[in-house]
């Protein structure tokens, strides 16, 4: 709680904040992006030998609630507990690109469609927007969703978008097929708190009951790694899987740690992923 970085077995702790350190994200060059309960974004660099903080400024009034660096076009996306999108340049983080008052609640994660150039942006309100980062200006916007969605991640080629439920449930959508999920992920017993892509159909999943699991091809395949508190942030940067719990201390495990082959097992979850069927609706009509 007391808004330091640090690495699990290792003594080097970086005070970055005064309040809770709340997100983080990977950033260029090896850096990572930190939100704090009090609204500040700060960039850090590796705590092994790194400079430390590169640069820490206050951008909102509200608690920070969801990061993304966009590599394509060098910027940083900020949400906050009041609903505001935020897109600031890493580089000189007082040049403020775009603010915009997006949502009626809090914004719960974010996902990058790079190809689309289109950040999509989901909140408490229970809907999921996309946003045009180039005009920044919503293109599409959902209904209100039947699952509250906590968290999302967008696959590297921008075809499939992850979201993670209060109920343990991953939905799958398609893109260009956002009113009813492709498919869904059932395999989790505990609600789902953030996500990672790491290929096409790879991810990192931290579940509320402390465990952060590997999932190959949509499916629970690796070891899953503990924590003392539930991770609410987690990224993979060089092999090196980074989380944030929710006393905003950093844990760090090695990626190969993850990637061993789950046996079958009395206690083991019985598998459930849902086939992709077409669907005719689509929330994303329209969009080039």
């Amino acid at each position: 709680m007391d808004g330091c970085l640090s690495v699990d077995g290792s003594e080097d702790r970086l005070k970055v904040f005064k309040k809770p350190l709340r997100k983080l994200c990977p950033g260029p060059n090896g850096t990572i992006f930190c939100g704090s309960a009090n609204g500040f974004v700060a960039s850090v660099d590796r705590l092994d030998g790194g400079e430390g903080i590169l640069w820490r400024t206050k951008i909102s009034e509200d608690a920070i609630s969801a990061l993304l660096y966009l590599p394509d076009i060098d910027v940083l996306a900020v949400g906050d507990d009041k609903g505001d999108v935020i897109f600031l340049d890493p580089h000189d983080p007082a040049n403020i690109l775009h603010r915009g008052d997006y949502h009626s609640d809090y914004v719960a994660d974010f996902a990058y469609n790079g190809p689309k150039k289109t950040l999509v942006s989901a909140s408490g309100d229970g809907s999921i927007l996309a946003i045009d980062v180039k005009r920044h200006r919503v293109v599409a916007r959902s209904e209100d969703l039947e699952d509250e969605i906590v968290c999302m991640a967008m696959s590297p080629d921008g075809a499939r978008l992850y979201c993670g439920t209060l109920t343990g449930v991953i939905n799958i959508f398609n893109w260009g097929y956002f009113g009813v999920p492709s498919g869904r992920i059932k395999s989790f017993r505990a609600e789902i708190n953030c996500l990672a892509v790491l290929g096409s159909r790879d991810l990192l999943v931290a579940t509320s009951d402390h465990h952060v699991h590997y999932s190959r091809n949509e499916r629970k395949t690796g070891t899953s790694q503990k924590a003392d508190q539930p991770i609410e942030s987690i990224a993979c940067i060089d092999g090196q899987v980074y989380g944030v719990d929710q006393d905003g201390v950093a844990h760090s495990w090695p990626l190969s740690g993850f990637t061993s082959v789950v046996k079958d097992s009395k206690d083991a979850p019985k598998e459930e992923t849902e086939c992709d069927q077409p669907r005719p609706e689509s929330f994303f009509d329209g969009l080039q």
